[in-house]
């Protein structure tokens, strides 16, 4: 049997044929593209768990099967459903509205926005965070930062509200 460029390319480069074929994307471009999908990956990783924990706190019962639909919920919600639910929930009941946990709210709106400007079609090279173009370095380092001084802020609130 005749091997195929398939059969002969590394693990590596199978990773991304198709953009390379297809779209003609340069390294920098596909670079970008992971470094977009593995912040939204670990963003709403972060997001799931708070909100779950959240509701499992006002969720007292001794029925294990609730907590597992809130799992299942929002396992299988879309990020913008589980931003509205942070937003809502803060406002009402958990009354921890600030301009921190808001924040957080737009940073994560932001970077949703991106995400589906990469994944339905926009040229990557149009994308921009803060006006910057996200194949530039140094706006990967302000996303990074950004999120980690967003997500600092919230949870002193949360960790203040909580006092009480």
């Amino acid at each position: 049997m005749e091997k195929t460029k398939l059969d002969i390319i590394s693990d590596k480069e199978l990773e991304t044929y198709l953009v390379k074929k297809a779209y003609k994307f340069t390294d920098e471009e596909i670079s970008s593209g992971q470094f977009i999908f593995w912040l939204v990956y670990y963003m709403e990783k972060r997001l799931t768990g708070m909100l779950k924990n959240t509701l499992k706190v006002f969720v007292q019962c001794s029925d294990d099967s609730v907590k597992k639909i809130i799992d299942i919920v929002f396992e299988e919600s879309y990020l913008s459903a589980k931003i509205t639910v942070l937003e809502k929930s803060l406002s009402d009941p958990l009354k921890m509205e600030s301009p921190e946990t808001k924040g957080l709210c737009g940073y994560y709106r932001e970077i949703n926005n991106i995400r589906n400007s990469l994944f339905h079609n926009k040229e990557i090279k149009d994308i921009k965070y803060k006006g910057k173009s996200i194949l530039d370095r140094k706006t990967k380092e302000l996303m990074i930062r950004d999120l980690f001084a967003k997500l600092i802020a919230f949870h002193k609130v949360v960790k203040e509200a909580n006092k009480d």
